[in-house]
């Protein structure tokens, strides 16, 4: 079942958000190329590949959080999205987690800082998941 179906709106401040009848989105008419997961509200949470397919863009409601990456997989890929977490920990399977072009792989990564309006892209090359984009976005206003 598709996310939004028909031609249903949901407007996001100054971004409309559409699905077409074959169920693709289109984000301000643009089609979206990534699906948008269940958010993850819990303190802890595992990813599954079944539950989270590759492509997916993971909202992150909890305060704090440790995300646990799926097992190694040539082309997985998630993104995820916080917005006022206070912390955000992402743990790989094994000592497999590479970022910003280090050379000896982490078992797990932490991002924390008050209020964390943060987007982290992960995918895996099938030896390690690697970080290939972190934006820190600005608060919001208000």
């Amino acid at each position: 079942m598709p996310l939004l179906q028909g031609l249903d709106t949901v407007t996001n401040r100054s971004r409309d958000v559409k699905a077409t009848p074959e169920g693709a989105l289109l984000i301000s008419g643009i089609p979206a190329k990534r699906l948008i997961a269940t958010a993850i509200s819990a303190a802890t949470a595992t990813l599954t590949v079944v539950e989270y397919p590759s492509g997916s863009v993971i909202p992150i409601s909890a305060a704090t959080c440790d995300v646990t990456l799926p097992a190694l997989a040539s082309g997985l890929e998630y993104t995820f999205a916080m917005k006022g977490a206070t912390s955000f920990t992402l743990t790989a399977p094994s000592a497999c987690l590479m970022i910003d072009g280090q050379t000896t792989a982490k078992t797990a990564a932490v991002w924390s800082t008050t209020p964390l309006y943060l987007c982290v892209t992960v995918v895996c090359d099938g030896t390690n998941w690697i970080v290939t984009s972190m934006t820190t976005l600005p608060d919001p206003p208000g």
